[in-house]
């Protein structure tokens, strides 16, 4: 039973990996890509309410970002500072739902003899409007920092997925334009394979309904 969790995480990790390679070769430089470089995290204890500042800056350009949140827990806080920062320009944030949650511990990884120092895997399970489950994961000696990480890495995928679907049926339609039948034929796996992997959003099904009406 274990062995076949562990082959279905690999082969998920797997395929977010490809899926991540294609959106990056899409959206090449306008790809979105945050980094975090510092947080602040206060939880009152008797009701698990939460309260987080996150600092970050964008891959590429260093621009710096702030993103502030509130929820149960360090990881719904920082997902409902994401949305609520994110979600007005990538609407499919308002559609997933994070489905597991799990933390395992490698103790052959400590450096003290206590183990509390031990590297720790976080696992964090969403589901996007499809039915589809998406598990993502981040290792380090910081359970929270984790935790931050393994939830940037999510939303992440969902807005560049989003985007990239975007931009996919775009260069479609120029493609078709121009009478490039071998770029309509690019174009179009594309889109089959990003519709899978993004979620609900109203900009997402027009371009399903426009795609339908020119078949």
């Amino acid at each position: 039973m274990v062995g076949g969790i562990e082959g279905r995480r690999v082969k998920m990790q797997q395929h977010i990996q490809r899926i991540r390679g294609l959106i990056r070769e899409i959206l090449a430089d306008e790809y979105l890509a945050l980094r975090v470089d510092r947080y602040v995290f206060e939880e009152q204890v008797s009701t698990h309410e939460g309260r987080i500042r996150c600092e970050l800056h964008h891959e590429r350009s260093g621009e710096p970002e702030v993103i502030e949140g509130t929820g149960v827990g360090i990881i719904d806080a920082f997902f409902h500072g994401l949305r609520r920062h994110l979600a007005k320009s990538y609407p499919s944030l308002d559609s997933i739902q994070f489905v597991s949650f799990a933390v395992r511990g490698d103790m052959d990884s400590r450096r003290q003899s206590a183990g509390s120092d031990a590297e720790g895997d976080v696992l964090l399970g969403v589901r996007n409007t499809a039915g589809a489950t998406f598990e993502f994961s981040h290792s380090s000696r910081s359970l929270s920092g984790s935790a931050v990480e393994v939830t940037l890495q999510a939303v992440e995928y969902f807005v560049n997925s989003e985007r990239a679907f975007s931009q996919s049926y775009k260069a479609l339609r120029d493609a078709k334009a121009r009478g490039r039948q071998d770029l309509v034929d690019v174009y179009t796996r594309h889109l089959s394979e990003l519709v899978r992997n993004t979620s609900y959003s109203e900009v997402i099904e027009d371009i399903q309904k426009q795609l339908t009406n020119e078949a």
